[in-house]
């Protein structure tokens, strides 16, 4: 009888499973061959065994192949060759015999040498144990991620992120990112949880190959591998800032934060610990005052002459709440609120209100209590005014701009006003938006937890045992930080 050809008889007599391995897994573990033994003499027996086994090793071999050819550095070569050798049973006892690792998976002869062993033994395939044993299962888990909750393509997932998390000024920015990033990996239409670490690593690095604002001048672009294997001579001062790649990869990484904790990501996420870029001299974020700094603001005497309220407030609420100028700007009477008995300043997102507001993310929307020291120096009594004019917003002569935004003229009069009259300015370092890291400063200082200190100023939680484990600071207690 003429054996299949996963089939070895031994010299004893006794027939043998073989599968020779695809180049990249008989590469990664340094084995080219399996072999098993059967442990029978009866050939119908070995070849019901034998499609046993196949029914059950093959389609975990052709789903390593498939991942280590998309990202052969994605798994652990050790993984793979622990989940073919002690991730299946052999026989009916469960134990395992394992020579070295061997048979050939053409597709053809497969299907050929199954429909002539259902000719000759179908009460075989009656009582097929598995494709894998729990400790297979849990080693395929390990390579491959847990199969995710939600499976939905990018450009489904992308829409739902955006609308949920994304507000005023950052929607396009957002939508921006997300689109190049869909046009790099290659299909919109791609699986969120098929993307791999090694496709994130060649946007990364086709990031700093292409052409500034090329989606918006309709210049092709086409996938990350065909960008970093036939890059284009583009001038240096041509391709994008560093500064605007940075912002990519920080979008990206929120995206897949995002997609792994609704489970449409069962691995680790793709763009983390891909490093971001320096952003030289010139890209220099904002810095916190000095108490010396502070003291030529507020102390010195041209703090006294703001002449609008604006001026004089807005500065004042940045420095006892590390708001940012718009979500300051923004704010209406009804957003004076108490919780917990302590009034609060409310900063939401209500871009469809007759009083319309908007914030930066879903982080930003907060309580942060107003501060004793505004209280003394006359806020009630600006409220009162506000009222007695039947106003509806804290500063209602400050214009809306056309992404939806009041903090123009804040930014203009603090930072090239004030800032310069007292020699504190510097461009991108010492500017209004330094409040929030005076802020973070002092509470640091005291000690408080970074989840706390994010809760206070805005900002999304980092770490499990922030966004896990501990609740929020009750308005209370929070108060009490003043």
């Amino acid at each position: 009888m003429l054996l299949p050809s996963h089939l070895k008889i031994s010299r004893h007599g006794i027939f043998n499973f073989r599968i020779v391995l695809p180049a990249p897994i008989a590469i990664a573990i340094g084995q080219r061959e399996i072999k098993r033994s059967l442990h029978t003499r009866c050939p119908i027996e070995a070849k019901g065994n034998a499609y046993e086994l196949s029914a059950r090793i093959l389609p975990v071999i052709h789903r390593v192949r498939t991942i280590m050819t998309i990202d052969p550095n994605s798994i652990d070569p050790t993984k793979i060759k622990k989940l073919i050798v002690q991730g299946l049973t052999v026989d009916r006892k469960g134990t395992v015999r394992v020579d070295r690792m061997e048979t050939s998976n053409d597709p053809k002869v497969m299907k050929q040498e199954l429909k002539a062993f259902r000719e000759e033994i179908t009460e075989k395939m009656q009582n097929v144990r598995p494709p894998l044993n729990q400790e297979g299962l849990n080693l395929l888990e390990d390579i491959e991620g847990k199969p995710p909750r939600i499976k939905q393509s990018l450009k489904d997932a992308f829409s739902v992120y955006v609308q949920r998390f994304s507000a005023g000024g950052t929607e396009g920015s957002y939508n921006n990112t997300l689109n190049l990033f869909a046009r790099l990996i290659g299909d919109e239409n791609r699986m969120v949880h098929t993307i791999t670490k090694g496709e994130c690593q060649y946007v990364a690095d086709a990031l700093q190959l292409i052409r500034k604002n090329a989606q918006q001048l309709g210049v092709k672009i086409g996938t990350a591998k065909e960008i970093v294997k036939k890059p284009k001579r583009i001038p240096k001062k041509d391709r994008l800032s560093n500064s605007t790649i940075n912002q990519h990869y920080q979008i990206i990484q929120q995206f897949f934060d995002w997609a792994i904790g609704s489970g449409r990501y069962t691995l680790p996420n793709p763009i983390e610990g891909i490093a971001r870029l320096s952003v030289g001299d010139s890209r220099l974020s904002a810095e916190a005052f000095n108490d010396d700094e502070l003291n030529k603001v507020f102390v010195a005497g041209e703090f006294e002459k703001a002449k609008r309220p604006h001026q004089f407030w807005v500065p004042l609420i940045g420095l006892f709440t590390g708001a940012r100028a718009n979500e300051i700007a923004m704010l209406r009477l009804q957003d004076l609120v108490k919780q917990d008995g302590i009034r609060c300043f409310a900063i939401t997102h209500e871009p469809d209100a007759d009083e319309p507001t908007r914030t930066k993310n879903r982080a930003s929307r907060r309580k942060v209590p107003i501060h004793p020291r505004l209280l003394a120096l006359g806020f009630d009594e600006y409220i009162k005014d506000l009222k007695s004019i039947k106003a509806t917003r804290l500063f209602p002569y400050l214009p809306i701009d056309k992404k939806g935004k009041r903090d123009k003229n804040v930014s203009r009069d603090f930072n090239n006003g004030l800032l310069k009259r007292v020699r504190v300015h510097k461009p991108r370092t010492k500017v209004f938006h330094s409040f929030r890291d005076t802020c973070v400063a002092a509470l640091a200082k005291g000690k408080l937890h970074e989840k706390y200190i994010a809760q206070w100023v805005g900002h999304s939680p980092r770490g499990m045992q922030s966004t896990s484990y501990l609740e929020k600071l009750p308005m209370d207690e929070l108060s009490k930080l003043c």
